[in-house]
């Protein structure tokens, strides 16, 4: 899939965490409302939240809340 086809006619502008020390990294773009997710490494790849998702998830992280297994 390529993604144009995921976010139509807008590009996202993605950003790479300050955390990166390679071309293996997780980047974030924002596009009409959604919030997408990739690896740099494999670019095509894009995961694909909403806002409320995105927002459940960073509160998540702020309250210290994660999966165990």
């Amino acid at each position: 899939m390529r993604l144009k086809l995921v976010v139509g006619r807008t590009q996202p502008q993605w950003r790479r965490s300050v955390y990166c020390a390679n071309n293996d990294c997780v980047e974030i773009a924002q596009v009409n409302g959604a919030i997408m997710l990739r690896n740099s490494a494999k670019p095509r790849k894009v995961v694909r939240y909403t806002s409320e998702e995105w927002s459940a998830f960073t509160q998540g992280l702020q309250a210290g809340v994660r999966d165990r297994e």
